[in-house]
Formats: C-alpha cells, sequence, structure tokens
C-alpha cells in the first residue's frame, strides 16, 4: 500500500464460482494542499531603497520577487507571496498575498552634550543635528541674564543667535516629514560667562589739562569702552594717585 506521493502497482487475484485469475491495478497518490494562511497584514517603517526583502513572512512563506520596492508610504499594498512546506514531496507549494502597510519611520536629534559653558564672545556649537535628510531643527528658549531679567522665545526659530552673556535654557525640535515622525525633543543649557575687562593703567598728564585731552589713553575693549563720568574735570597737582 502507498503512503507517499507516487503511483503504486499492485496485483490481485481474484477468485470465485466463475473466474479465477490475477489482476495488476495502478493506484496513485497526488500532493495533498497544506494549510496556509495569508490573512496577515504586515507593517514595515519607510527606509531609504526598501524592497520586500526587509519585510519578513511568517516560517515557510516567501516572497515572489523580494526585489520589489515600497517608494511610498502606503497602507495597504498587495504582493505575491509562496508557501514552500517542509515535505515538498507529499504537499504542493501555495500561492497568495499579503497585505503590507509602509508607515513613517521613527527618528531622533543627534545631541553631543546637553550642557555648555563659554565665554562671551566665543563662537558656539550647539553640536545637534537631524537624524534623517529630512529634518529641521526648530529652537525654542528661555535667556536669563545676570540681572535675573527674562526673555522667552516660544515661537520656533531656525536659528538661535548665544550672543549675551546670561543663561540659555534651549529646546530643540523637529517636526515629522513625508517619510518620518517627528523627533523627540532635545534640552540644552547654555551659559556665557560674563567677561572681566581691567582697569585703565596709569595715566599721563599735564598739569590742566582736562579729562577728555586722556580719552586716547583708555585700553581698547572688545565688549564695549571706558568713559570719564565727567571729562571736563581738570588735573590738579602732579601726582600718581
Amino acid at each position: 500500500t502507498g503512503t507517499n506521493v507516487g503511483e503504486y502497482y499492485q496485483s490481485l487475484t481474484i477468485v470465485d464460482d466463475r473466474y479465477f485469475g490475477t489482476k495488476e491495478v495502478t493506484m496513485k497518490i497526488n500532493q495533498a494542499t497544506p494549510e496556509t494562511d495569508f490573512s496577515e497584514t504586515l507593517t514595515v517603517p519607510w527606509s531609504k531603497n526598501l524592497t520586500l526583502e526587509s519585510v519578513s513572512l511568517p516560517q515557510g512563506y516567501s516572497w515572489v520577487n523580494s526585489d520589489e520596492k515600497l517608494e511610498d508610504i502606503k497602507a495597504n499594498y498587495s504582493f505575491a507571496a509562496i508557501f514552500t512546506p517542509e515535505d515538498t514531496h507529499n504537499y504542493c507549494n501555495v500561492e497568495g498575498s499579503f497585505t503590507v502597510n509602509v508607515i513613517k519611520a521613527d527618528t531622533s536629534i543627534s545631541l553631543a552634550t546637553n550642557s555648555i559653558i563659554a565665554e562671551f564672545g566665543d563662537v558656539i556649537d550647539l553640536g545637534v543635528k537631524p537624524g534623517n535628510d529630512e529634518g529641521v531643527l526648530t529652537y525654542t528658549y528661555k535667556f536669563t541674564n545676570f540681572n535675573n531679567e527674562v526673555k522667552e522665545v516660544k515661537d520656533p526659530q531656525t536659528t538661535i543667535d548665544l550672543v549675551s552673556a546670561g543663561t540659555y535654557e534651549i529646546t530643540v525640535s523637529m517636526a515629522g516629514t513625508t517619510h518620518y515622525n517627528a523627533a523627540k525633543d532635545v534640552e540644552i543649557t547654555v551659559v556665557i560667562k560674563q567677561t572681566s575687562v581691567d582697569k585703565p593703567g596709569l595715566m599721563e598728564a599735564t598739569y590742566g589739562d582736562t579729562l577728555d585731552m586722556l580719552t586716547d589713553q583708555f585700553p581698547i575693549e572688545t565688549v564695549g569702552s571706558w568713559s570719564w563720568v565727567d571729562d571736563k574735570l581738570t588735573v590738579g597737582d602732579a601726582t600718581t594717585d
């Protein structure tokens, strides 16, 4: 008796009151169709050059064309697949199709550090970069100067000028794009220290000069300039005080 797919031949001996003889009988067993399930909806995040090869299938299933491109964010793609049983001798392959949804990919903001201390006048790099080539970084912030005066910028800006001494509490955001979800905000604190300046050194004057005649002896500062409270005062007796 045959138990696997194939053709089997059996000799039968028939005996009754009217007939006695042997007859050969052929029995053919065909491949069975295995149970399959193509109902699962598959979801994959978008990426550049995405193909079906990146979409995982249940065990035993494979794509008919794994090089098929998935270029757009889209629901209910339908792609042909095939189920191959472990026992390929007794069971046949089954073809069907799976539904594939391509969704937006997650992304992030690259952050080098969340705390920066700088000197007034330094060129400051916040060290933040978008995690994809579609994203645009925006900034909101609260600035507190050394007189405890506060300025808040709540409307997102694409640039931020870190030009004043004080503390900047900055929130960096990146909105969603065609292919990416919005990124999680990152927080950065930037402290720009005040710059100290040296007092003017010894000045030389002639008895009777007024202070405005000594102005050119003030040191040159990058953060401001010196001036007399009353530049019309007259220099008195010779002294070094």
